[in-house]
């Protein structure tokens, strides 16, 4: 079978973007905390103090581009998560997210407290003790938005890292279900 012209210039920006990246020392160490929970400015800052906003997210760009790359082709991603994915994306879909259910009431609601595409919050400062005043205030006002949405189911899901964030949702929420991901 022919190959296209555009499949065969993915294949090329793929391949030079891979070694790029393969030979890039800071690229490796963000990428590695990043996808060992680190995934925000202020949890990375501890390991990569000298890191700014901007280069952060160039460095998070880079990621996403690695995992699209590697995944987009194989046996991890089918076809239909693909177009589950565009139809989100393009609001073709009766999922919203939090900031598009102002004033509505909806059945079922299913809250991922998720930090992946919002850099500006960190879901954690909610249940924890460590984060200030005002960063607690505008994680909290966030999920009650999206909490108080819900007329007659509501689950919250939040994928943890470590033992410490396990013990502060244990101390805050009660009626918890550990779903063990391997």
């Amino acid at each position: 079978m022919k190959k296209s012209e555009q499949y065969l210039g993915y294949l090329e920006r793929r391949k030079t973007f891979l070694e790029e990246i393969s030979n890039d020392a800071e690229f490796k160490i963000f990428r590695t905390l990043y996808l060992a929970g680190k995934n925000t400015l202020p949890r990375i800052k501890d390991k990569l103090p000298d890191l700014d906003e901007y280069e952060f997210n160039e460095l998070k760009k880079k990621v996403q581009k690695e995992v699209f790359y590697n995944d987009l082709f194989s046996d991890k991603i089918n076809f239909q998560e693909l177009l589950n994915y565009f139809n989100y994306q393009n609001e073709f879909t009766q999922f919203i997210t939090m900031h598009k259910t102002k004033g509505s009431g909806i059945d079922n609601v299913l809250v991922v407290l998720d930090e992946y595409f919002w850099h500006e919050y960190n879901f954690r400062h909610i249940y924890s003790g460590e984060a200030d005043a005002d960063k607690k205030w505008k994680n909290q006002k966030l999920f009650y938005v999206a909490c108080s949405r819900a007329k007659n189911n509501l689950k919250i899901v939040r994928l943890i890292s470590d033992e410490c964030e396990k013990s502060e949702l244990e101390a805050f929420f009660d009626n918890i279900t550990e779903i063990m991901i391997e």
